[in-house]
């Protein structure tokens, strides 16, 4: 009787938070890729994140962000040796990650080296002679070989772009990614790269085709679309822009859905292109609190969380804390873009554009319709993973784990086709942790009809479907006891 009211608790508390629990990567064939910021450990209070914190049944790979760049030897190096390794009684993050793998076999962890505060000029030093890529390559080499890590991902922000440099960096960082994988394709390691979601920046940065033969996966920031640096608001990860919007050239055009069509049309091979979701949401201060329309002008600055300490910047954790917490001056209005497909609130001069459990739901459909490699996330670390304001850990992290098993389950049903994109690759990931092969994907779908799949069929028959489900089930475990008890005194 004890294991049956375990499962009604289970059930109990999937009815509640309306997520599948049992759903994980071993649920569906797609990545799952979860960035951790290694700094996130400093935050304060409830905040702070360490590797400890991490569910390794919900990444198909963990990225651990990030090393650094030596700008006079040219070799990989940690930026946080204290915080990294066990070196000098330190807390050796790169160790406790690593050992995940024991409780998930098929995972796979990789170190993320560059990020935003690292610069473009010294990757655009490394990248310019081949003297200079080798002595990287060599260090990453023994780097990874040292801590143990399955492989790389890229993340220079960005080739062309920034101070220091160079418009041949979009030539030069295709021809490190080549002789990177060549190196490591001896010792089986994964190669991967973040790259910038802007039209273009895409076109400053990456020779598409190149990159596209280069990597296993392709990690696309889908992401900070619009910021408090536009001075005026705008969403931060919009999955489409209205049909009749006035911006028609597609390199101007920011959304999720435009990035993936620039990028196919450019000779992306889809099953690589994994798309970026945000756990976070982006922060503007209204010049008029009345005018809150997307476009409504903005002062150029935005506001902070007591977590994550950065203006402009609200983590989902610090979100979903503000919309739960009910107190005088703290009334948050929560509304829904039918367009954009993703939720803002407001609070006086406040407005914040953002993700929540429905929107990466929608965006995990959108991806598995579409026959792409998966999905990413920057960062678990600003999930509800205690929680403090949901049901549930890691609310957005299972959202999209859910949603894919879901969406695999759909795809099997009589009448449904699944996609199976032809690799211009045929070595796509040899230890992608999930045994997908090259190319295995969902249902096919045009993009008019996914839209319809996405919002309609995962929010109205999905959900209709799921109450039932759990309604039974909740039955069952209310009558097993007492069952059980019956049968017992009599």
């Amino acid at each position: 009787m004890l294991k049956s009211l375990s499962l009604c608790l289970i059930l109990a508390c999937s009815y509640a938070t309306g997520l599948d629990l049992d759903a994980d990567v071993n649920s569906h064939n797609k990545v799952v890729a979860c960035y951790v910021a290694g700094w996130s450990a400093y935050r304060p209070n409830n905040g702070a994140f360490t590797v400890d914190n991490i569910d390794p049944m919900l990444c198909t790979h963990i990225i651990y962000a990030f090393a650094g760049l030596d700008n006079v030897t040219y070799s990989i190096k940690s930026l946080d040796s204290f915080l990294d390794t066990e070196e000098g009684g330190g807390r050796g993050q790169y160790k406790k990650v690593m050992n995940f793998k024991k409780k998930q076999p098929r995972l796979k962890v990789t170190i993320a080296i560059g990020g935003w505060n690292e610069g473009s000029g010294k990757y655009s030093d490394m990248a310019e002679t081949p003297e200079n890529r080798r002595l990287f390559i060599n260090s990453v080499l023994a780097f990874i070989k040292k801590h143990g890590f399955d492989g790389l991902d890229m993340d220079w922000e960005y080739p062309g772009s920034r101070v220091g440099s160079r418009p041949v960096d979009r030539e030069n960082f295709a021809l490190l990614l080549k002789e990177m994988r060549t190196e490591f394709d001896k010792s089986g390691l994964i190669l991967t790269a973040a790259i910038g979601a802007a039209p273009q920046t895409i076109n400053r940065a990456y020779d598409v085709p190149a990159i596209t033969q280069h990597l296993h996966y392709i990690h696309i920031m889908a992401y900070d679309y619009h910021g408090s640096w536009d001075f005026q608001i705008g969403h931060n990860a919009p999955l489409r822009l209205p049909v009749n919007s006035s911006t028609v050239d597609l390199e101007l055009r920011l959304s999720v859905e435009d990035t993936i069509t620039y990028l196919l049309k450019l000779g992306a091979s889809p099953e690589k292109l994994v798309v970026g979701i945000p756990f976070y949401g982006r922060t503007f201060t209204l010049v008029d609190r009345n005018l809150r329309d997307i476009g409504s002008a903005s002062n150029g600055t935005g506001f902070q969380g007591p977590y994550t300490r950065e203006d402009g910047f609200l983590g989902y954790n610090e979100i979903c804390k503000e919309l739960t917490t009910k107190k005088e001056g703290n009334e948050w209005v929560e509304q829904w873009d039918d367009v954009a497909q993703v939720p803002y609130m407001y609070n006086g001069e406040k407005w914040v554009s953002f993700d929540n459990q429905r929107s990466v739901a929608i965006k995990a459909r959108y991806a598995f319709n579409q026959g792409l490699g998966g999905l990413m996330v920057w960062a678990i670390d600003n999930d509800d993973f205690m929680p403090e304001c949901s049901n549930v850990r890691y609310p957005l992290l299972r959202a999209i784990n859910a949603e894919l098993k879901a969406a695999s389950i759909d795809s099997m049903k009589p009448g449904q086709a699944p996609v199976t994109p032809k690799s211009k690759d045929s070595n796509s990931d040899p230890n992608s942790g999930h045994d997908k092969k090259p190319g295995q994907t969902s249902d096919t779908t045009s993009s008019e009809d996914s839209d319809n799949d996405i919002e309609h069929g995962h929010n109205k028959s999905g959900q209709a479907s799921g109450i039932k489900v759990f309604s039974l089930n909740l039955l069952l475990c209310v009558l097993t006891p007492v069952i059980f008890t019956f049968s017992i005194l009599h």
